[in-house]
């Protein structure tokens, strides 16, 4: 019997992020289907399709590693006439709001903290003091993202 990691790992990597466009919401799992069969992804290899956030992030789970790389490989879907993004989920940039960082802790900490734990911060910082950041992440590993510093 295959371990829970195993599954999980598998599963991971044949996962596709997909990031519409918000003038388009809202949208349903009918239209992002649509989308994917428009671009000739085969319904039946399709195993999980859900939204993951704000209506706008979607995941694609697929049955096979060839039809993940050639989701990849377009880059992008026309869903309900609005382009959106085809990402594969170990690379795809995030959002991490990071709140009620003290005035004097400078976010070149939280960045040099980050790098650390092998997360690399594609922003620059703005040279402005705030006690909510947000920053922009790619991790290869999305557990790897501390919840709390």
């Amino acid at each position: 019997m295959e371990s829970i990691e195993a599954t999980c790992k598998d599963r991971r990597e044949r996962t596709v992020k997909l990031m519409l466009d918000s003038e388009g919401r809202p949208y349903c799992r009918k239209d992002v289907l649509n989308g994917l069969l428009q671009a000739e992804v085969q319904r039946d290899s399709i195993e999980a399709l859900g939204v993951q956030e704000r209506n706008v992030d979607w995941e694609v789970t697929l049955k096979c590693m060839a039809e993940l790389i050639c989701l990849i490989q377009l880059q992008e879907l026309d869903i309900k006439g609005k382009t959106a993004l085809v990402n594969g989920i170990k690379k795809a940039a995030q959002r991490l709001r990071v709140f009620y960082l003290p005035f004097y802790v400078p976010i070149s900490v939280i960045r040099q903290q980050l790098v650390r734990l092998g997360i690399k911060v594609t922003n620059r910082e703005t040279g402005l003091l705030s006690n909510v950041w947000n920053v922009l992440i790619e991790a290869d590993i999305p557990e790897c993202v501390p919840d709390r510093m």
